[in-house]
């Protein structure tokens, strides 16, 4: 007996599945398998982020470093989103700083500013002392950029 028939009839489920088999066994099967591996991998990306995150905000700094280092310096990226990079890699910054490594959280501040040079912190959600280096970086960052494009400060105001 076939294994389509029970009882002599055929399912209709399995009826629908020798269909799309017969059409395009390998296509339709590869199409499904990588629309279902791609959804969780989204979800978990920003599930992994809030972890991270959630480390930071309990002051877990050596095990926030590990967890954002995680998910940037991965190949492939385990972060896709845009947002979720400069986020992670200000999070980055701020608990290398707390670790006593300045010069690594330069060194995510500088790639932050890079992809995003109009980027600002939230004055009320970090110390004063990653304020004061973000601010330093932004400057410098912004000095570098005026001086390959050929920019001059301006020395009168601009309402004038």
């Amino acid at each position: 007996m076939s294994r389509l028939t029970h009882l002599g009839k055929i399912h209709p489920f399995q009826r629908f599945r020798a269909f799309i088999r017969a059409l395009c066994p390998v296509p339709c099967v590869t199409f499904l398998f990588s629309m279902l591996c791609t959804l969780p991998a989204r979800a978990n990306e920003l599930a992994d982020f809030e972890s991270a995150r959630a480390l930071y905000q309990d002051q877990d700094y050596g095990a926030a470093v590990l967890a954002f280092e995680a998910l940037l310096d991965q190949q492939p990226a385990r972060l896709t989103r845009p947002l979720l990079v400069l986020e992670s890699r200000k999070y980055l910054a701020a608990s290398l700083l707390f670790q006593s490594r300045p010069d690594e959280a330069r060194i995510q501040l500088g790639r932050l500013l890079r992809a995003d040079p109009g980027y600002e912190l939230d004055p009320l959600e970090f110390p004063r002392a990653f304020l004061t280096l973000f601010e330093a970086i932004s400057k410098e960052y912004q000095d570098v950029v005026d001086s390959r494009l050929g920019r001059k400060e301006d020395p009168t105001p601009s309402g004038i």
